[in-house]
């Protein structure tokens, strides 16, 4: 893949100079509300405009019946027509100087029974011809932190503080919820891209635009099925070389699921064997559940990626020890010796001298100071 291509397509996305609402409705609760809501909401900085061929004025402001009537070129297009009309709306708008688009439209190929099958190669015909960077369709929105901008459909409340994440996956309704249960543990993320059936950009493009963020240290991910493996992988490394730690959440171990992701967007989900060998060809970490990528996403913000399956733990008791130890072994994890030099420093720590046994039994001495057990972790963390 191009990495340089696909950072500026995604920049395009994520940081435009005004934003055009394509089929612009004030129906109480339609999407077109809540994206016109929240771009408010959040303080978008830069110009919004609604375009509907119906409307003269809407939300106390005009409303614009074409591109040609605009104040100023589009940048970029939040697509909220019905599906026949968007590939046409999607030239119109290039033409007069689009460069990217968001596209909510569903009827896309999700699926046997799609409305519109044949609509699929007329759009794809569509971003062939304009070269437009667009985000789904049969997509939720996005929000992009460093832009203040939120396309989402979320009502509840959302953190635009910026954090260390980046969140993109095929499926909004995942997206949005694995990032409530992230802001709930004080961990935010800098994206969220609900990339939809991807006839566009794809998960790959989005990764390697968040290898470059420098802010980025865990790029969190969810797959029904991938456009391009090749593209994928070299995506992920330039993530790994860059320093990001990438989580992925695949759907697809079971045949329900495969069908449910045929369902939904449309993807042919492959084997989770034949992912997993992807994944450890490029340093990719599966994770088996939202709860899991959460709990990895923790971990990896404020810790290296371990180096192999020997840990090391703390604990004031012993049966707790044991337990610590039967987990261990359930998860292919082990407790190796400790290092003789630590071994010292812990016994020094716990006022026991330095010759002690290895591993080290502190018992209750651990918590006699907190001079005792800051020792104690840092002496841990210092061994190999």
């Amino acid at each position: 893949m191009d990495c340089a291509k696909a950072r500026a397509g995604v920049g395009a996305l994520v940081a435009p100079n005004n934003i055009v609402l394509v089929g612009a409705s004030d129906r109480p609760g339609g999407w077109a509300a809540r994206v016109w809501r929240n771009l408010h909401r959040y303080g978008f900085p830069r110009p919004v405009f609604a375009l509907n061929p119906g409307r003269s004025e809407i939300w106390g402001g005009p409303c614009y019946h074409d591109f040609a009537a605009l104040p100023e070129t589009p940048d970029h297009l939040v697509i909220l027509a019905p599906a026949p009309h968007v590939p046409d709306l999607l030239r119109n708008g290039a033409a007069a100087g689009a460069r990217s688009a968001t596209i909510f439209s569903a009827g896309f190929e999700e699926g046997p029974d799609a409305p519109f099958p044949e609509l699929g190669e007329d759009l794809r015909a569509a971003l062939r011809e304009t070269g437009l960077s667009v985000s789904g369709p049969n997509c939720l929105g996005n929000f992009s932190a460093p832009a203040q901008l939120v396309t989402l459909t979320e009502d509840r409340p959302l953190s635009l503080a910026g954090g260390p994440l980046a969140l993109v996956g095929q499926s909004g309704g995942v997206m949005i919820f694995l990032n409530q249960s992230l802001e709930e543990r004080g961990l935010l993320a800098d994206y969220l891209i609900t990339s939809g059936n991807e006839l566009g950009l794809t998960i790959a493009d989005y990764i390697a635009f968040f290898a470059h963020e420098p802010q980025i240290k865990v790029i969190i991910v969810y797959i029904e099925a991938l456009k391009d493996h090749d593209a994928f992988r070299t995506a992920c490394l330039a993530a790994q070389a860059a320093g990001k730690s990438i989580i992925v959440l695949k759907l697809g171990s079971s045949e329900a699921g495969r069908s449910a992701a045929m369902a939904h967007t449309g993807a042919l989900a492959g084997a989770l064997e034949a992912f997993d060998s992807l994944a450890a060809d490029c340093g990719a970490i599966r994770a088996d559940t939202l709860d899991d990528a959460v709990e990895l996403a923790e971990y990896l913000v404020h810790a290296r990626p371990p180096r192999g399956p020997g840990i090391g733990a703390i604990t004031l008791s012993g049966a707790f020890r044991g337990l610590l130890l039967d987990a261990g072994a359930r998860c292919g994890l082990s407790f190796p010796q400790l290092d003789m030099d630590t071994t010292a420093s812990l016994g020094r720590a716990l006022g026991v001298g330095s010759h002690v046994s290895n591993p080290v039994d502190g018992g209750f001495s651990i918590l006699t100071s907190e001079a005792a057990y800051r020792a104690c972790l840092e002496a841990m963390n210092a061994d190999p």
